[in-house]
């Protein structure tokens, strides 16, 4: 029988991923993002209710790492993208610990075992234009949604034309299908002032996810969980646009974790 992995080795077996992953490519550039970044500056580690680790870096330098540095992860640790793993149906690049089998609850079934995993959200350049910019985040924000309505499963409780849908596109496994084309479209090169955004999966409005080089490529270090990782310098501008008064503590009610998941060591 699997052993069941509780929150606390959960958070243990994630910091692993991030440390690893910080010695391969802090010689080049990469942030902690979202929660993460939020935790090292308010609690220099874990949100203590959260169990999420999200990084971000630029299509260019995760293109990077794409050629030295998976060879380089510890042997438990595994990339799990669009462009290595033709079985993965998600937007969002992972790394997994291997030694864990994590199953997404009211989903549909991974194609490919997951485990206790890291997210990295890739950051793309955007037009000059703010029209257009505008434009491309709607089309981004449209095939998002889609892809979360393909990825879920049918409400067991409810017969109607939106669950049947729901379960056409469950069965198609559409999924695989809009993360390629969410990936054509961030690909895409474009006439650009320095400014970059995440374009292929997004866990706020893209507008706020919008930075520019000089933000971006100035990084510092940042104390998590008794370790260093490393962080844009400007956390209080990027945290601020992100949640507002970021040191503010949410009410009790609200500090739980939001995902859903089992996830056990693999035997």
């Amino acid at each position: 029988m699997h052993k069941e992995i509780d929150l606390s080795e959960f958070k243990q077996i994630a910091s692993g991923i991030l440390y690893d992953f910080d010695s391969i490519c802090r010689k080049h550039v990469y942030s902690i993002t979202y929660g993460t970044l939020l935790g090292a500056v308010r609690h220099k580690g874990y949100i203590p209710w959260d169990d999420d680790i999200d990084i971000m870096m630029t299509r260019k330098e995760y293109n990077k790492f794409l050629s030295y540095g998976i060879g380089e992860l510890e042997k438990n640790h595994k990339l799990l993208s669009l462009e290595t793993t033709p079985e993965y149906e998600s937007p969002l690049p992972k790394i997994i610990d291997t030694n864990t089998i994590l199953h997404q609850l009211n989903h549909i079934p991974e194609s490919i075992d997951l485990g206790v995993y890291i997210d990295i959200f890739l950051l793309d350049k955007v037009p000059i234009n703010k029209n257009i910019r505008r434009i491309l985040y709607k089309l981004c924000d449209f095939r998002q949604k889609l892809w979360l309505f393909s990825e879920r499963e049918p409400y067991s409780d409810r017969a109607n034309l939106l669950n049947a849908i729901r379960h056409k596109a469950n069965k198609l496994r559409l999924t695989k299908y809009i993360s390629r084309r969410m990936m054509k479209c961030a690909n895409k090169e474009r006439k650009s002032n320095g400014v970059y955004s995440n374009l292929m999966f997004c866990a706020y409005a893209r507008e706020n996810n919008e930075i520019n080089e000089q933000r971006l490529f100035d990084t510092t270090d940042y104390e998590f969980e008794g370790h260093i990782v490393m962080g844009i310098c400007d956390y209080d501008w990027y945290l601020k646009k992100l949640y507002g008064d970021y040191m503010k503590l949410p009410p009790v009610d609200k500090r739980i974790t939001a995902h859903e998941y089992t996830v056990h060591y693999r035997l």
